[in-house]
């Protein structure tokens, strides 16, 4: 063999070793990736506080929508009670 043929056989591995690393190319493609994948996470961040806000309200106002319903609840079991009470005094 000459050493020609064995260097162009040793380039040819050597070419055939570094197919699967990233070109230059590649790498800034995948920084613009990711620069729209942070630029998407910020959009989502911005719209899950908005919704932790609405989210802190509707607690508040279930949270008064309850007491309501237990003041009535109460009101509404002194009534029946009272209602009893007349009913067995007036009942022969």
């Amino acid at each position: 063999m000459t050493t020609q043929g064995t260097l162009g056989e040793r380039v040819s591995r050597l070419e055939g070793s570094y197919e699967h690393l990233a070109t230059k190319a590649d790498i800034a493609e995948l920084k613009s990736d990711i620069a729209r994948v942070e630029a998407k996470i910020s959009g989502v961040e911005g719209k899950m506080s908005g919704v932790d806000g609405k989210i802190s309200g509707l607690e508040a106002k279930i949270d008064s929508l309850e007491s309501r319903l237990l003041i009535r609840l109460g009101g509404l079991i002194l009534v029946a009670s009272g209602l009893v009470v007349a009913i067995l005094r007036l009942w022969p």
